[in-house]
């Protein structure tokens, strides 16, 4: 099982997310950019538009795999102007991964996200043994 939640925050935006795994964990960090981005688009994205791609992402630990992915996947999505609303995940540890992205394309973003930014994030394991961090976007 896994969650996010959007959080008010001056001139940024604020996720909570927690997952059960650290994969999972990636893909709520996904969600809750999408949903940033262009709210309600990925359960009703047009089928004939599919965009796929492949990110490879190294880092020295989960907290910077998880901003390096979304960062990667946000260059992605002005680059190819799509939204990726799934992803498959390969994790190598907390220090890498690939991913095999799918979306659809967009014609306007709702929401600019400039950067995804290290303020705040910090993956961490909680007492019941979830994944959690917060995530902020500059907007």
């Amino acid at each position: 099982m896994r969650s996010f939640r959007v959080v008010e925050h001056t001139a940024d935006a604020r996720i909570q997310i927690e997952a059960d795994t650290l994969a999972d964990l990636f893909l709520a960090g996904l969600e809750g950019l999408n949903e940033i981005l262009k709210p309600g688009f990925c359960p009703d994205a047009p089928a004939a538009r599919t965009v796929t791609d492949r990110i490879e992402v190294r880092a020295p630990d989960a907290t910077v795999l998880l901003v390096d992915f979304l960062s990667e996947v946000l260059t992605r999505v002005h680059l190819r102007q799509a939204i990726f609303c799934d992803a498959t995940l390969v994790l190598e540890g907390t220090t890498g991964l690939v991913a095999e992205l799918t979306g659809a394309l967009f014609d306007e973003l709702d929401q600019d996200v400039k950067a995804v930014t290290f303020h705040e994030a910090e993956v961490a394991r909680g007492p019941g043994g979830r994944y959690a961090t917060a995530l902020v976007f500059d907007l």
